[in-house]
């Protein structure tokens, strides 16, 4: 009798040993991608990710209006994170860390864990890809092209997909086909800039626009004047290289709270409604 009660205990032990593992995880001693080992955490991973409802973060981006985008600085790990935390504390509070950045998914956790941001990945290219940033806690991922498979993918597992698109075509298949609840216009200045945004307003009205890629100062102040734009993305016009080599964090932390500060200016739109997709899913009349 007293093998089988030593016997239960170990049964007993192996069964919780998922859920002590998570809870080391949310105190900090290990990380998700260990920890997303077990079958049982990830679960428990997957369901955390999932808690903050697309609608939430698309809210969040909304709010935001500027979001960072961090791509292959050419500086060290611990640099990176000060140079995003010296334009978090310029105002930043939207981050996209692109997967091809060396430990991507280390920053993201790590801002995960330390600060109260939105936190997204860009240059999300497949499932498995996609799986990792969940494990990593993301809040949503983007991708520079249009795979109706991998959104429908994302949709499935409660995670924001933001797909590209460059021509009026693939803006209406990212979000009428593929099931997109916002698309990223990608790469901004080489399809048309402010113009091409203001245009496709006309038969997408109710299409949250994300401009990325060479947005200028000029065009995110007209930017930032649009109904139909959710968010803008920009990289080196805050973290440049010259400062992010020169650990030059209070020149970041000054052109992060120059951009934020016309985001806040007077008169700035609210973008297209968020809460009404099944009304802006019925085909435009072109």
């Amino acid at each position: 009798s007293e093998f089988l009660l030593q016997e239960d205990f170990l049964v007993l032990l192996l069964e919780r040993v998922p859920l002590i593992f998570y809870i080391m995880y949310r105190l900090g001693f290990v990380t998700s991608t260990g920890l997303g080992r077990w079958p049982g955490c990830r679960r428990r991973l997957s369901s955390n990710a999932s808690s903050s409802s697309m609608d939430d973060v698309l809210k969040r981006l909304r709010d935001a209006k500027l979001l960072l985008c961090v791509r292959r600085p050419d500086v060290s790990l611990e640099n990176v994170h000060k140079a995003i935390l010296a334009a978090i504390s310029g105002g930043v509070k939207a981050i996209e860390v692109t997967m091809d950045t060396p430990n991507a998914t280390t920053i993201v956790e790590r801002l995960r864990a330390e600060t109260e941001v939105l936190v997204g990945t860009g240059t999300v290219m497949s499932e498995s890809e996609v799986n990792i940033c969940e494990q990593a806690r993301a809040h949503f991922v983007m991708s520079p092209i249009t795979d109706t498979r991998l959104v429908k993918y994302c949709n499935n597992k409660s995670m924001l997909m933001i797909p590209g698109a460059m021509t009026p075509t693939e803006v209406h298949r990212a979000y009428y086909e593929a099931g997109a609840r916002a698309v990223k216009v990608f790469p901004f200045n080489a399809c048309g800039g402010t113009k091409f945004v203001a245009g496709i307003q006309g038969p997408f009205p109710d299409i949250p626009l994300l401009p990325a890629s060479g947005v200028d100062f000029e065009s995110f102040k007209e930017l930032t004047q649009q109904s139909n734009v959710l968010a803008i993305g920009v990289s080196r016009q805050i973290l440049s290289l010259e400062s992010l080599r020169n650990s030059d964090w209070e020149s970041i932390e000054r052109e992060a709270s120059l951009w934020v500060k016309q985001v806040n200016s007077p008169g700035t739109p609210r973008s297209p409604r968020l809460d009404d997709r099944s009304r802006s899913l019925e085909k435009p009349s072109v």
